[in-house]
């Protein structure tokens, strides 16, 4: 069971990420270099020249996001999972949601997660891995990246991943949350063939909200009238 759902991950748009490359990270330290400064604004140049006000960030401030932000990556890179979950945690606190990389550094969070969710599971500690799912599981992309449904198929994928870890491990209740967050965020069909696998490896029904969170369970009970 667990390989047949790990080669169908493989063949689908949810083949796991390499932690740690530069194409793997929303947004890494090298982006965030060059940054134009000024009294209250600051400014992030995007590899196609584009401009990004970041606005109420104070020099001493941006400075230092700037920097947990490098450490954060290069974290990630030597696969440091701990230093990069910190990093970007710290980051993030310093930013609101309206601000431009927000969402980016809340998918460099999930990634961080995950890799340190990964070495937990190798070293046989699970109850500290699922400590850090749940953590994992409260992110959200509320951001201007919300809209964006490339990057939340990304994001979704993140997720996806982190499934496929927790079901070769035989964590199959933890498998399903995973491919449910995946769904809720973005859902694309092969979330669902995962789904199905992880549903009776642990034994469970599906439920209406895994399909639509249009119609609810109420709706379908009350009597309907012709």
């Amino acid at each position: 069971m667990a390989q047949r759902f790990h080669n169908y991950q493989q063949k689908t748009i949810h083949k796991k990420q390499r932690v740690g490359s530069t194409s793997s990270l929303a947004m890494t330290g090298e982006e965030m270099q060059g940054l134009a400064l000024t009294d209250s604004r600051s400014h992030f140049t995007g590899h196609s020249g584009q401009t990004i006000d970041i606005p109420h960030l104070s020099r001493n401030l941006y400075s230092i996001l700037q920097q947990e932000v490098d450490l954060g990556d290069q974290a990630l890179k030597r696969e440091s999972a701990d230093m990069a979950v910190t990093m970007f945690q710290s980051a993030l606190q310093k930013l609101t949601i309206d601000q431009p990389f927000y969402d980016h550094l809340v998918h460099n969070l999930l990634l961080s997660y995950s890799l340190l969710i990964e070495k937990l599971l190798k070293k046989g500690q699970r109850s500290s891995a699922q400590d850090f799912l749940r953590a994992a599981l409260h992110l959200e992309i509320r951001g201007k990246m919300a809209g964006d449904s490339r990057f939340l198929r990304r994001f979704a994928g993140a997720f996806q991943s982190l499934g496929i870890v927790f079901f070769q491990n035989n964590l199959n209740e933890e498998s399903l949350l995973c491919c449910r967050k995946a769904i809720s965020i973005y859902p694309a069909p092969g979330s669902y063939v995962n789904l199905t696998n992880a549903l009776a490896a642990t034994g469970q029904r599906a439920r209406l909200s895994d399909f639509t969170t249009e119609i609810t369970p109420e709706q379908l009970k009350a009597p309907r009238h012709f």
